[in-house]
């Protein structure tokens, strides 16, 4: 079995590989994906167990500003935000 995994400049993934069936015969595959712009690129990860491909893409944390809310008069407060991940 042989596998490959690149990402390039553009933030395409592409995996490819193959494997033989028999002597004379071989599969070979290859996908491609737009990796998302929050992923940490150099912290991808791929595993390959029991004929299944996992690949891991961890995002980047999200910051999250707080609202603001104008009350009576030149006031201001800010509220907590909460979001469901």
């Amino acid at each position: 079995e042989h596998l490959k995994i690149q990402i390039n400049s553009s933030g395409i993934l592409t995996i490819k590989g193959g494997c033989p069936v028999d002597q004379t015969k071989s599969i070979m595959f290859r996908k491609e994906t737009k990796v998302a712009k929050n992923c940490k690129r150099n912290e991808i990860r791929a595993k390959f167990s029991k004929g299944v491909l996992y690949v891991t893409m961890p995002k980047t944390s999200l910051t999250v500003a707080a609202p603001t809310v104008a009350f009576k008069g030149n006031t201001s407060e800010t509220l907590d935000h909460k979001t469901d991940d």
